[in-house]
């Protein structure tokens, strides 16, 4: 359980940073536009899973004590 901590922490950050990028690409007008609308669902669902994902990790460290 002690090793998970940091385990589950970096998962957390390395996370965080895919949804914002994803985020910072649907939040970008011109993307949104110019990309094909397949493209821009594409990038809703990676958010709504790196969103999921972020819920559950964290869960886990909660429930471990970190």
């Amino acid at each position: 359980p002690e090793a998970e901590c940091p385990r589950l922490q970096k998962l957390i950050a390395e996370t965080q940073g895919l949804l914002e990028a994803t985020t910072g690409k649907l939040g970008n007008a011109k993307f949104v536009e110019k990309a094909p609308a397949e493209v821009v669902a594409k990038e809703h669902a990676k958010a709504a899973e790196f969103t999921a994902t972020l819920d559950r990790l964290r869960g886990q460290l909660e429930q471990l004590g970190c």
